[in-house]
């Protein structure tokens, strides 16, 4: 499978069944992989440069989610004649160098991608607790954005534990760069909407978490500059003096 356009999400239809070989040599079915609050499936391969690039943003995610109790696993359906790096030797070689946490399955018949729909890899396929598809699609600009607000509240984090107004000012700093990055994808995810990239209930999902993301950003900020405006750097803090303290005792 190349990189295509991703098709519409068929919001609510059912996970699919499947019997795949593992590269730990076991079999496994969908009850196997399903979490109590979700499940996600991905179809990725070893030799897909895209899958390369975000491999390991995958495994940190596939751990996280886990700990919330969504379950994960992957799926290569390529045809390993055509390409030889995806053979199933070499997926457990992929999956050993990157530590998987998650069962890794050949679908050497394409048939299970076949049933789901997957054009591309990587090619997510997100499943609440009942097992009803509601994501389909890609992760890397959600990725994007996620990186940002991480070092974003990170840094802030520091600045408020060091007591530190001028770090406090460099995140006010950066203020203007943060709101063009999430009005920056809110505007393409516009674009897709009018070419019909992404379905209705996948826009009205991923415009929520941008819009939300715009509020905590906002009061993030507002916060900040409120706290930063009524610090007065020429008044010195108060301090005890310790030894008034002992000149009473006395």
């Amino acid at each position: 499978m190349t990189l295509t356009k991703t098709p519409i999400c068929n919001f609510g239809e059912k996970a699919k069944d499947f019997n795949l070989l593992s590269t730990e040599n076991k079999k496994v079915s969908l009850g196997n992989v399903k979490g109590e609050r979700g499940t996600l499936i991905m179809f990725i391969c070893n030799h897909c440069p895209y899958v390369k690039a975000i491999i390991k943003d995958i495994v940190q995610d596939v751990k996280f989610l886990e700990s919330l109790g969504i379950k994960s696993t992957a799926i290569m359906s390529n045809d390993v004649k055509n390409y030889p790096e995806d053979s199933f030797e070499n997926m457990i070689s992929f999956a050993k160098l990157h530590d998987f946490s998650f069962p890794y399955l050949i679908d050497e018949t394409q048939k299970v991608a076949k049933e789901y729909g997957a054009v591309c890899t990587p090619d997510f396929f997100g499943y609440n607790g009942n097992l009803e598809l509601q994501y389909r699609g890609r992760i890397k600009e959600l990725k994007d954005l996620d990186s940002e607000l991480e070092t974003l509240f990170a840094t802030t984090q520091t600045a408020f534990e060091s007591r530190s107004f001028e770090q406090i000012g460099a995140v006010l700093e950066t203020k203007t760069e943060m709101f063009d990055l999430v009005r920056n994808k809110i505007q393409k995810q516009v674009e897709r909407t009018r070419s019909e990239e992404s379905s209705p209930k996948n826009t009205t999902l991923y415009f929520s978490l941008l819009l939300e993301t715009k509020d905590l950003l906002t009061a993030m900020m507002n916060l900040l500059e409120e706290y930063y405006q009524s610090h007065d750097s020429s008044v010195k803090p108060a301090r005890l003096n310790s030894s008034a303290g002992s000149d009473q005792e006395e």
